[in-house]
């Protein structure tokens, strides 16, 4: 699968069947795509690829943060933790294991902050 980048859907995917097979024709398809994703974000699409494989990772993690950091790191690509702990340090300033810490130490929170209230219909 490749990335499609177009005015009408940035982000859309399509079978590789659909590139040309000429070698002109790749050439200038690969141009054209470059251009694009350059003029529609500011990012080369090796930038860009790694900025959305980052974030998915990210939204797994913080949507659930339970999840085992080796497991997440494979679903996403990743081939060793050094490369894995690097993207997030380069993002956000963290290693996974300390963003994946900080969102169970949120949910935890949160789960805490509810357990006190005490609703007037119950007494």
């Amino acid at each position: 699968m490749f990335i499609y980048f177009s005015d009408a859907h940035p982000f859309r995917s399509f079978p590789s069947a659909a590139i040309p097979h000429k070698k002109s024709s790749i050439a200038a398809w690969f141009v054209t795509s470059f251009n694009e994703a350059l003029e529609l974000t500011g990012l080369s699409p090796k930038k860009l690829s790694k900025a959305a494989r980052f974030n998915q990772v990210r939204l797994r993690i913080f949507f659930t943060p339970e999840i085992d950091l080796h497991d997440c790191m494979h679903e996403f690509g990743y081939y060793d933790y050094a490369h894995f702990s690097k993207d997030f340090k380069e993002c956000i300033g963290l290693i996974p294991n300390e963003y994946r810490n900080w969102m169970l130490e949120k949910m935890n929170r949160e789960q805490h902050k509810h357990e006190n209230v005490v609703f007037l219909q119950d007494e």
